[in-house]
């Protein structure tokens, strides 16, 4: 069975997906995580978010900072409601993520 994306995590500083810069942010906070050996992001049972490295280290990501960019899909389905409440309560900034492609243009 296929378990669908239900959200991607944005740093809200640089515009980017955060698993698009995961060797970025683990320079970023070296003192604690193995910037070669990036794993992920996950969102634990209280709605904060962690990023983790393949050697179980892992640092909060600042409520400030980053925001939850939940897929359309999910939301529709009403899978992530719960998730979407806690998040929104831990104090991330939450929105649909949209589902247009941006076309470089020549």
């Amino acid at each position: 069975m296929d378990i669908p994306l239900l959200y991607k995590v944005l740093d809200k500083k640089t515009g980017k997906d955060v698993l698009d810069e995961m060797e970025e942010l683990g320079i970023e906070y070296k003192d604690r995580l193995i910037a070669c050996d990036m794993y992920g992001i996950a969102m634990m049972d209280d709605g904060s978010l962690v990023l983790m490295d393949e050697c179980s280290n892992y640092v909060d990501l600042p409520k400030d900072r980053f925001e939850i960019e939940w897929y359309p899909e999910v939301v529709k389905q009403g899978l992530v409601d719960e998730m979407i409440r806690i998040s929104k309560a831990y104090g991330y900034p939450c929105k649909e993520a949209s589902m247009t492609v941006k076309v470089k243009e020549d």
